[in-house]
């Protein structure tokens, strides 16, 4: 299974989960994808309207590289979207994104969470999570040490 490049993410089609704080979903959760699969588990958003197409011109808000590599799910509360990913240290540009033939090397690595703007694609805060040498292997077919998606309650970001 070949994935897309972790270098661009095309979050906003994606995540396109319509959020009304007025209603009593938005009050319970509901309303958010506050965790891998959704809100109820089943990869379902009782509340949004998602488009059934996109493209690169196509009911996409914003294009935003994201530093490393990251598998994980995304997760959504209210204007934010939390994700991880796992950049190596001392690496710069387009080789942050590389697996070197699915080899991926075992030097130091920052495991960084993010929160995204979802309306504009703006990094809101990024925070280093763990600086260290990765201790166990990658999947063969994600590839990454950031593949763990976040959890949130909409007040803290568990990663």
């Amino acid at each position: 299974m070949r994935h897309a490049p972790a270098a661009l993410i095309v979050l906003a089609a994606v995540f396109a989960v319509s959020v009304s704080t007025s209603t009593p979903l938005a009050q319970t959760g509901d309303a958010h994808w506050p965790q891998w699969r959704g809100p109820l588990a089943n990869g379902v958003s009782p509340t949004a309207t998602p488009p059934l197409e996109w493209s690169e011109t196509s009911n996409v808000r914003w294009k935003v590289e994201i530093p490393g590599r990251g598998s994980s799910t995304p997760v959504v509360w209210g204007n934010r979207l939390y994700l991880s990913t796992a950049i190596p240290v001392g690496v710069v540009g387009d080789a942050q994104h590389a697996s070197r033939g699915g080899l991926r090397s075992r030097g130091m690595h920052r495991f960084v969470v993010m929160a995204i703007d979802r309306a504009t694609g703006r990094t809101v805060w990024e925070r280093v999570a763990r600086e260290q040498v990765p201790h166990e292997g990658t999947h063969n077919d994600n590839g990454t040490w950031a593949s763990g998606s976040p959890i949130t309650d909409g007040e803290r970001v568990y990663a």
